[in-house]
């Protein structure tokens, strides 16, 4: 299942909703986080950061904190108008 996720990765195409700089280092791990916080805010109406750093932990084989999901995430909340943190 992982591998299947790896490779749908590798063949994102980016959105400008989701990056300003298309082209940066870690843009599929910032457009990863920022879709997986989309998708929650969806259906679970918040986007549980903890969840978000773990799940992109394990994708790409990197430690994400806590703490960068929330600040990668921020962008996420002002385009659904949301200021206040979760």
């Amino acid at each position: 299942m992982l591998n299947q996720l790896s490779e749908r990765i590798e063949k994102i195409d980016f959105k400008k909703s989701y990056l300003k700089h298309k082209n940066s280092d870690d843009a599929r791990i910032v457009y990863f986080i920022r879709r997986l916080a989309d998708h929650n805010i969806r259906f679970f109406g918040q986007p549980l950061y903890e969840v978000v750093s773990i799940i992109t932990s394990v994708i790409f084989d990197l430690e994400i904190s806590k703490e960068r999901a929330r600040d990668t995430i921020k962008h996420v909340l002002a385009a659904w108008g949301k200021t206040e943190e979760f």
